[in-house]
């Protein structure tokens, strides 16, 4: 899988990620995500993007203690608010007021 995410934060600032197979990235306002958003409507640690051979999945929330933990604001894909969703090319991540 060749995927790469397109992100543009609440305050403006858009960047692209490409996304490597077998791996998880952490979403989130903390420093010690993969993929950091400026914006105060993100928690700290609020979903995990799971890159996959052939697909990728975004899952609202993290994991602690073996539990998912999910997030107050949710996670909107398409505007459609999701637990857990199998991305297709061209679909809109909304987390806060970032856009992914």
């Amino acid at each position: 899988m060749n995927a790469i995410l397109k992100i543009t934060d609440a305050s403006g600032r858009s960047w692209e990620v490409n996304l490597l197979p077998d791996t998880i990235y952490n979403i989130g306002r903390a420093k010690e995500n993969d993929i950091v958003l400026n914006d105060r409507r993100v928690s700290r640690r609020h979903a995990h993007l799971v890159a996959e051979a052939s697909s990728c999945k975004i899952i609202d929330g993290y994991l602690e203690n073996g539990e998912i933990q999910r997030s107050v604001n949710r996670v909107f894909v398409n505007n459609v608010p999701q637990f857990e969703k199998t991305l297709e090319q061209g679909d809109r991540i909304i987390i806060g007021e970032s856009n992914l």
